[in-house]
């Protein structure tokens, strides 16, 4: 079974994104990336699971991401509620209707792993995106807030 690893980020958010992938079919690895102004991290995260479906050829895939929304959308089947509410109110439903469409071509198993947990393809992932907003104005300000609220989480 070919394995999709996907990871979208934005910063700050909304603002300039990126999403990372890594497709491994055996012993082959694909890596694929692309960055976007104007976005949302929600955004950058169903574009990259978009992208990996469509990049790979294989019909039986595992997606694996740290996004819980993406994986949720068709664990919990709630992107077909949305279908059946005409996607009334849903925010990227553009993105939902792209994904659901590459998602019907396929036998996929939606797998989460958690960010920054040491899995390999999944760190690969997100170097991927976060490659591509290295030079983002105002990307040392928004890491510095995230590492303070982060630490505020943890006590």
């Amino acid at each position: 079974m070919t394995k999709i690893y996907t990871d979208g980020a934005c910063i700050p958010n909304p603002g300039t994104g990126a999403w990372g992938v890594v497709i491994v079919d055996g012993e082959n690895i694909e890596t694929y990336s692309g960055k976007v102004n104007d976005t949302t991290n929600m955004r950058t995260e169903i574009q990259a699971a978009i992208k990996g479906l469509s990049r790979s050829t294989s019909l039986e895939v595992e997606v694996i991401s740290d996004s819980k929304i993406v994986l949720d959308a068709f664990l919990k089947r709630w992107i077909y509620s949305w279908v059946n509410d005409n996607w009334v109110g849903r925010l990227n439903a553009d993105l939902w209707k792209r994904l659901l469409e590459y998602s019907r071509a396929k036998e996929i198993t939606w797998t989460w792993v958690k960010g920054h947990s040491g899995d390999k393809y999944n760190e690969m992932a997100d170097k991927l995106a976060d490659n591509l907003l290295i030079d983002v104005p105002g990307r040392k300000e928004f890491e510095s807030k995230m590492a303070y609220f982060n630490n505020l989480k943890k006590r």
